[in-house]
């Protein structure tokens, strides 16, 4: 999909990610990119069960201007959650996909 490189700034994990390719989608919901797509992802615990989560957008070929999600993660350690592995694989045309391991 891209080229990731992490680091640390204080306690967040810093993500620069670069190098996607144009024929793979931005999201699950199918929005497109161009190779020119940035993507700047900030981790940060804020407490034991919780961690901000930030990623910054950028594509000057498809976006005006940069833009930025946030979110709030919680733990859950109830046993009805459970985390669900998913590979990236590539098809016969090159394409890399998301594929669910069960």
């Amino acid at each position: 999909m891209g080229d990731s490189r992490g680091r640390w700034e204080g306690n967040t994990l810093v993500v620069d990610a670069t190098n996607f390719k144009p024929e793979n989608w931005l999201d699950a919901a199918g929005h497109f990119h161009s190779n020119k797509l940035h993507v700047n992802e900030r981790y940060t615990r804020t407490a034991d069960k919780t961690m901000r989560y930030e990623a910054t957008i950028e594509d000057p070929e498809m976006f005006q201007r940069p833009w930025t999600i946030r979110r709030e993660l919680v733990l859950h350690s109830e046993p009805k959650f459970q985390l669900i592995e998913h590979e990236c694989e590539r098809d016969t045309r090159g394409v890399y996909r998301t594929r669910r391991s069960f």
